[in-house]
């Protein structure tokens, strides 16, 4: 809702989940371009910016997965103020782990995604509305074998329907 309502406003802001086993946070990051950077904004903690060792900048998130937790402040918004306070290690302990994967979603038009062409497109190209951040290096083996098997499922199907609808018969 928070990317929304940036998005709403003109302010560029990317959803992100983190993953982990059997458990997922979601958060934002919104782009300050008044400094030129990314900010980590985490509304379901009540985190309205996590500011970097000194408090002399804002994280994002690669920032904040990577630091050490003792320099790290957070903007909290009470009933009359915004104040700072240290970060709540203990929440962020759970999810910020180097071995979670990261996914980064692209804003888009929720009308055109689930058309049909879009549909197609995304299942035949390497095209996602998702970008992975992990440590770990992957293949693209598994995408060009489902290529194979689609192209392979391309040709044989209508060879089976040509047949059954028109059997050569034997003289």
């Amino acid at each position: 809702m928070f990317a929304f309502f940036c998005w709403s406003e003109g302010i560029a802001c990317r959803v992100i989940e983190i993953m982990n086993p059997g458990d997922h946070h979601v958060l934002n990051e919104c782009y300050l371009p008044e400094i030129g950077q990314w900010a980590v904004t985490d509304l379901t903690n009540n985190n309205l910016f996590i500011l970097n060792d000194n408090r002399n900048s804002y994280a994002n998130l690669l920032s904040l997965r990577d630091s050490s937790w003792l320099t790290v402040s957070t903007l909290q918004a009470t009933d009359r103020a915004i104040v700072l306070h240290p970060l709540d290690t203990k929440y962020y302990d759970k999810y910020f782990d180097n071995k979670n994967p990261i996914y980064y979603y692209y804003r888009v038009n929720n009308f055109e995604i689930y058309k049909p062409v879009q549909k197609i497109k995304r299942y035949f190209l390497p095209d996602a509305w998702y970008e992975e951040v992990s440590n770990n290096r992957r293949s693209n083996w598994p995408f060009y074998i489902k290529q194979f098997f689609t192209l392979l499922w391309l040709i044989v199907v209508p060879q089976l329907i040509g047949q059954l609808v028109s059997p050569k018969s034997k003289s």
